[in-house]
Parts: structure tokens; sequence; C-alpha cells
């Protein structure tokens, strides 16, 4: 994971419908179906550990088509409809776009085991892939957050067609600061919205259930939230996600029309990463993420695109 790939070069359509075949025979559980569209991408597919629910796919070698995936199989929960909600999959999707290059790879397969979300989407291969830059972003054509010509981003805008009603978590490690450990963004701009739920309020909510007093001092969250440990700043928070755009009806270079509330940026600092602590906090996350799509399901007032 996390290789760079000489000569990079973005996707062709071909390639992105046949991911989408991927993503949709999974849905279907479909297992013939399945077994040929992996066929059709050389996509290999196995069981992950002893749990019978969740399986990992991958192109061999990795950077022959840059993404990598580990899938929750059985019914998801959709949150208009009650009768879902006892289904053992949660309207999630985890991505982690910078795979190789900033350390979270233990903390982002560790939210996945400990939630019951659908997907982790990965980005397999070093986002300076390519010295090609983006244009209203300065960073490289195969950075999946920055870039919407890449197969990650790509298949995660199939994700976002296929469930409307998902909350989207992407998990990001950052150098951080003595007082400042995890930061919580909605890449739209410095409040989360109240016209609709908003799964980032619905998180930074549920931290406190999981995380003590002191250890929510060094939480940032970009919002005017009503809590010790938020975070602002004049100029705002960063808004370059492309995901994050795609979701709030926005591009590469535009933020969106609003903010969705179904976007949340996550950058964890080293403690939810190292040796010492990275399986305690992640762990606490992964918790407070679930709390959340406990009360995403039945929270009023959700986005319909």
């Amino acid at each position: 994971m996390g290789q760079k790939v000489p000569n990079y070069e973005p996707p062709g359509d071909g390639a992105v419908v046949k991911v989408r075949e991927v993503f949709d025979s999974l849905e279907a559980e479909d297992l013939p179906r399945l077994q040929a569209a992996l066929e059709a991408v050389s996509m290999k597919g196995c069981r992950l550990g002893s749990a019978d629910d969740t399986m990992v796919f991958f192109w061999a070698p990795l950077s022959a088509r840059r993404v990598a995936f580990i899938w929750r199989v059985g019914q998801i929960q959709i949150p208009s409809q009650p009768e879902t909600h006892a289904n053992p999959v949660a309207p999630l999707i985890l991505s982690s776009p910078h795979e190789g290059t900033d350390g979270v790879f233990r903390t982002a397969t560790t939210v996945m085991a400990n939630t019951r979300a659908r997907i982790l989407l990965m980005n397999a291969i070093h986002k300076g892939s390519s010295s090609e830059k983006v244009a209203c972003q300065g960073s490289p054509i195969s950075d999946g957050a920055h870039s919407v010509s890449t197969l990650f981003h790509r298949a995660h805008t199939n994700l976002a067609s296929m469930y409307p009603y998902a909350f989207f978590v992407q998990l990001h490690g950052m150098v951080g600061a003595p007082n400042f450990h995890l930061l919580l963004v909605n890449s739209f701009n410095s409040r989360f919205t109240t016209r609709y739920k908003s799964g980032p309020q619905l998180v930074g909510e549920a931290l406190p259930e999981f995380f003590d007093a002191a250890q929510r001092g060094e939480f940032s969250l970009c919002s005017d939230f009503p809590a010790s440990y938020n975070y602002l700043r004049p100029t705002g928070c960063h808004n370059t996600n492309v995901n994050a755009h795609q979701l709030n009806r926005g591009n590469q270079c535009a933020v969106g029309e609003e903010d969705t509330g179904r976007f949340l940026h996550v950058e964890f600092d080293p403690s939810f990463r190292d040796n010492a602590n990275w399986e305690n906090r992640s762990l606490r996350f992964a918790n407070a993420l679930s709390r959340a799509m406990e009360r995403w399901l039945t929270a009023p007032d959700s986005y319909s695109p």
C-alpha cells in the first residue's frame, strides 16, 4: 500500500465502470455476478481473518488499478426505513486517501473493524505518484483527496450514488501539536449545517461519551460547537477535499452549494497512530462514531439529493 507508481495516468471510464460493477454485485450479494466482475478487472478478494462478514479486495499488484477496499457483507440500514434498522451494516462509508504517506492505516482499519461501516475505501498508491498538479489546488493529480481524476475519487462518487443516505468519514494523519490531537472539519466552511442533520455534529456530540475532559481539550472541531473543545479561526478551516465537494454539489475547484451534513474529514495526530496509544484511542474514536451512527438513523431533517 502507498507505493509510488511510475508514469501515473488517470483511470479511463472503463476501469471506473468495472469497479462500480464490483460494488453493485457485492451490494446485491450475487456471488456469480461478483466472480465475473472480479475476473473482469483481475481483482482478488479474501475473507479478513476470521470475520465472516468482512472481505478485502485488491488488485495484484496493487499498482495495477490504484484502489483497494474492505467490504462488510450484509444488508444495510436506511434511515428513512425503520424496518431496516436492525440490519447488520450501518450507512457509514469510510475512506483513506493517503495510504503510505500519513501513517493512518492501523487507525483506519481499527475504525473499520469496530464500527458497522459498509466499506473502507483506500487509495492504494502514493499520493505523489504524479508530478502533474491539480488545477485550483496545487496537489498532484494522483492525490485521492484533492484530485477528481483518481480512481479513488471516482469510486467514492460511485458509493455516493449507491448510498445517498450514508454518512462519509475520511481518515487522515497529521503532525499535530502538544494540545492539538484531533481535528474534525466538513471541508465546506467553518460551520456545520443547521439546515440538515449533521454527521460531524453527531460525532462531536458523541466524543464526550468516550474521551475524558482532558483528552477532549486536545480536540478541535471547525464549527461553532457548544463545547469546550471548539476551534475557530478567522479564515476558517481547510475546505479543499474534492470528495466533500462532490457530496455538496461542487467540483474540483468549488466547495459546493451548501454543507449537506454528509461528510467528515478527520485528522489524527501521532497519538492516534503511534505504538503507545493508537489502539486505545482508535477504538474510542470508533465507539464514538458508532454512537453517532445510531443517532444518524433517527435524526430528523436528512438531506435529500
